[in-house]
């Protein structure tokens, strides 16, 4: 692993990490690599810089540098992307209620999502 970005553990006690190389990796508690893993679409202007989990569980990508946001199924499909340039500075999806949930950036930009 080169440089972790973030990192986010599922309700399978999986250790999701996002790296500089735009990897995203998971690993057991005890930090044995899963054969789960895989790039983002496109990195050459920046890394993802943020990991989070919506309310079905799937990983959330976030991407700063491209101002979206990517969602994945634990086998590492695309499930749903806002962006690029939906976001200013993207970082995390909140779950809120049930139903509910709201994608937040680093300028405190909050939008809902289906």
């Amino acid at each position: 692993m080169a440089r972790p970005r973030a990192a986010v553990i599922d309700g399978d006690d999986r250790l999701w990490v996002v790296d500089f190389t735009a990897r995203v990796q998971a690993f057991d508690l005890d930090g044995k690599q899963l054969k789960r893993a895989w790039q983002t679409p496109d990195y050459r202007k920046g890394r993802p810089s943020g990991l989070s989990l919506d309310r079905e569980r799937r990983l959330v990508v976030a991407d700063s540098h491209y101002h979206q946001f990517i969602i994945y199924d634990a086998d590492g499909n695309e499930i749903w992307r806002q962006g690029p340039n939906a976001y200013p500075t993207p970082s995390r999806i909140h779950s809120m209620d049930i139903g509910t949930a709201v994608a937040m950036d680093n300028c405190g930009a909050e939008v809902d999502y289906d």
